[in-house]
């Protein structure tokens, strides 16, 4: 969906709830891949609680999620580069942001403006805590934890007599 703001939803019916954006889509018998969510797409959608924005989505458009105040959560895949000005504008209950990058995408200084990140969390992946810390606008996030990490521990006995390891 492309549109200016005011022109955003004229005519059809704005998404709520929790809303997943695919890996591809079909349009009359042709499927496409989804790179992108376009400059304000979703702008206004109130009613619309969580997102998940699926593997190969590249971008977040300008104002893609601006105005959508009912949304509280948001996952972005290991594939996104590049968020836009103003995505996340006046998501005044955003509380958690989870992320696949194990290095921070580029991101606007205004892509998060008037969101407390202070009072969000932000989900990254193992190892990437303290570089998600150092950068703006990430390190603004109240609480930055690392998901996903799985650890494998390997013990072995040198000398059997000397007791065992569990």
């Amino acid at each position: 969906i492309s549109a200016v703001p005011s022109q955003a939803w004229n005519n059809f019916v704005r998404p709520t709830g929790s809303l997943t954006i695919p890996t591809t889509v079909t349009n009359n018998g042709i499927s496409y891949n989804v790179i992108a969510v376009d400059d304000y797409a979703f702008y206004g959608c109130g009613n619309l609680t969580s997102v998940i924005v699926a593997e190969g989505v590249v971008s977040l458009g300008t104002g893609c999620f601006r105005e959508c105040s009912g949304l509280t959560a948001i996952s972005l895949p290991s594939t996104v580069d590049t968020i836009a000005n103003y995505v996340f504008y006046n998501c005044s209950v955003l509380q958690s942001v989870a992320i696949g990058c194990v290095a921070p995408p580029r991101c606007a200084a205004n892509a998060f403006y008037s969101v407390n990140l202070s009072g969000a969390t932000l989900a990254v992946p193992c190892g990437s805590t303290m570089v998600y810390g150092s950068v703006s606008p990430w390190s603004g996030f109240g609480s930055i934890g690392e998901m996903g990490c799985d650890v494998t521990v390997v013990a072995t006995a040198n000398y059997e007599e000397r007791g065992s390891v569990e």
